[in-house]
């Protein structure tokens, strides 16, 4: 299938896969038969490109809530739609409702929904509305965002959502959007885009490319405590996934030599690394990584603290693929900068 420029990610629910892509001025909510690939509905708006030294198009991935799709455009907009028809429910501009400075590369934070509210990385600490009306709840500062996505996590006993803004990592509550803790982890341009990854109770990993690096905090006491730092795992766009006390991701961007690399979470320490093409996404499942390189270059690898052990190789896509694979009822789905949907079949015969 084609849906137009951008990285937005595939989400699958009740037969169905919605992802954004950009084409003819406009940013298009694009519904698929998970099936058959067959488009059932599209919702369009206008919008920029966006193609500031990269493809462009929207970077977030639609988020399904029951019966509603919801989706943040680049640029600000938030949009509800019936996930079944595609018909408006209400939409919005909310960077320019609350004021807040759009990213320089746009908004690619997802949207978040925390019980009848949405939660958005939009404003210095995050943006709330509500599900049903687009109502503003609760808003933050005008700073720009960072270009992660809300993530729910427990910290001291306490429901929170962590994210990023160009300067830091923080954690708030869900209900209020009050701060509940934060660290500065300045980077250059501001890209702090990888979503925070919970590693035990009060211990969470962060990282960002450009050299910067990663950390582990303890988060037990009001100011945050980092329990290690180095430049081992530095996660320009997508996050590692956590199996096992291990953590597995790509190291480095596209000028920047990248590796797959094996971590020890509690310690940052490296337990492996090899080559890998043009930086990429990768994801998890029974026990294996399902990762795609820059290139469109597909690996099925063991997840495996011992050593880097490929199962299988095969160039599946083409062009720049930075977009995280989805797997959803044995179908493997990628998906590239110029938009072309493919779907794999993975069910064991």
């Amino acid at each position: 299938a084609s849906v137009g420029i951008g990285f937005s990610g595939m989400t699958v629910a009740k037969g169905k896969l919605y992802t954004l892509g950009w084409a003819d001025e406009k940013d298009t909510l694009y519904c698929l038969d998970a099936a058959t690939g067959k488009q059932l509905w599209a919702h369009s708006y206008e919008a920029e490109l966006g193609d500031k030294y990269f493809e462009g198009g929207p970077l977030s991935t639609p988020t399904v809530d029951g019966d509603t799709v919801y989706s943040m455009g680049k640029w600000g907009t938030l949009t509800a739609l019936e996930a079944a028809t595609g018909k408006q429910l209400w939409s919005k501009n909310l960077a320019e409702e609350v004021k807040a400075t759009v990213p320089d590369w746009g908004f690619s934070g997802s949207v978040h929904v925390e019980g009848s509210s949405l939660v958005l990385n939009l404003g210095s600490h995050g943006t709330a509305v509500d599900k049903a009306t687009g109502k503003l709840l609760w808003k933050s500062g005008t700073d720009s965002a960072g270009y992660s996505t809300p993530l729910p996590i427990t910290s001291s006993g306490e429901k929170l959502l962590a994210f990023s803004n160009t300067d830091a990592y923080f954690a708030l509550s869900a209900s209020t959007g009050k701060l509940a803790w934060s660290v500065d982890w300045p980077t250059r341009y501001g890209i702090n885009a990888a979503d925070i990854i919970p590693v035990a109770e009060n211990r969470f990993f962060i990282g960002s490319g450009y050299g910067k690096g990663c950390a582990l905090l303890d988060t037990t006491s009001a100011e945050p405590k980092i329990v290690w730092q180095n430049r081992d795992m530095r996660c320009q766009m997508n996050p590692p996934v956590l199996l096992d006390g291990h953590l597995y991701g790509i190291d480095g961007g596209e000028a920047q030599n990248p590796s797959l690399r094996c971590m020890e979470a509690a310690t940052g320490k490296v337990k492996w690394k090899t080559p890998w093409t043009a930086s990429g996404a990768l994801m998890a499942a029974e026990g294996h990584l399902l990762a795609v390189n820059g290139k469109g270059e597909f690996s099925l690898i063991k997840a495996t603290a011992d050593g880097f052990e490929p199962i299988a190789t095969a160039q599946l896509s083409s062009g720049r693929t930075w977009t995280v694979p989805t797997l959803a009822h044995g179908m493997l789905y990628l998906r590239n900068a110029a938009g072309d949907v493919l779907c794999f079949d993975l069910k064991k015969q």
